[in-house]
């Protein structure tokens, strides 16, 4: 089975305009470039504003007729106590994508992820709640956890792009009591 498709452009952000015309995939379309990165096209939810290596979970909490399961949305507070495991993705974003926009959304492979300081590679990472799309190294006993995603280098700087790896990531609930 094969998931590339033509004209597939990691980066490329997409209008609502431009779905309507048939200029891009259809929502929830898979692709894999050369390289062996994955991505599923995703609309941006709600009011939130998304650069490149933020991270987010990719569906909706409560689907509602006619809402496209194939949203991206940033954690946010409330989101730290979430039970539900969820799809998880990193935004692979060329300009700040906003509202009803298309992005490819990052799923599997080698990918920067925008991390808090000095956060450390190779341990479990969970979302910031800030609606920032960041990552944290500081798990709590009532974190929820990504499962499938670290980073491979330590972020020098506050909310910078830092070296990471996708392995299909999902949230879970951690336990760590």
């Amino acid at each position: 089975m094969s998931y590339s498709i033509v004209g597939c452009s990691p980066g490329r952000v997409y209008t609502p305009d431009e779905l309507v015309k048939g200029v891009c995939p259809a929502r929830g379309t898979r692709a894999r470039t050369h390289d062996g990165k994955e991505y599923i096209l995703c609309e941006v939810s709600g009011t939130q504003v998304t650069v490149s290596g933020s991270i987010g979970r990719i569906g909706t909490l409560a689907p509602a007729a006619g809402v496209s399961p194939f949203r991206f949305s940033m954690f946010t507070a409330g989101d730290e106590v979430v039970t539900k495991h969820g799809a998880v993705g990193a935004a692979i974003v060329s300009v700040t994508a906003s509202a009803s926009m298309l992005i490819w959304v990052q799923i599997y492979g080698a990918c920067s992820l925008i991390a808090s300081l000095s956060s450390l590679p190779y341990v479990q990472l969970r979302p910031s709640i800030t609606g920032t799309g960041t990552v944290d190294d500081g798990i709590t006993s009532l974190s929820t956890v990504i499962d499938g995603a670290w980073l491979t280098a330590t972020s020098g700087l506050q909310d910078t792009a830092t070296a990471a790896w996708l392995n299909y990531p999902v949230m879970s609930r951690q336990s760590i009591a």
